[in-house]
């Protein structure tokens, strides 16, 4: 297969859907679950996690 143009960009689409699903549905809640583990014994994480809670309520209830 030759590589040009099209089969690259064709490739960088792909690729990058693909990072910003795992992103999404991966890596979000492992990072949102260490973050509730450390907010148990560390009180800069739970006022992160605070804060987060208050932008989610503004923005419709999704959380980051």
């Amino acid at each position: 297969m030759e590589i040009n143009f099209s089969n690259a960009g064709i490739f960088l689409i792909v690729f990058t859907i693909g990072f910003i699903l795992m992103d999404e549905y991966i890596a979000k809640p492992i990072r949102r679950r260490r973050l509730e583990e450390r907010a148990k014994t560390d009180p800069k994480a739970r006022r992160a996690l605070e804060i987060a809670e208050m932008v989610a309520k503004r923005h419709g209830g999704k959380r980051p």
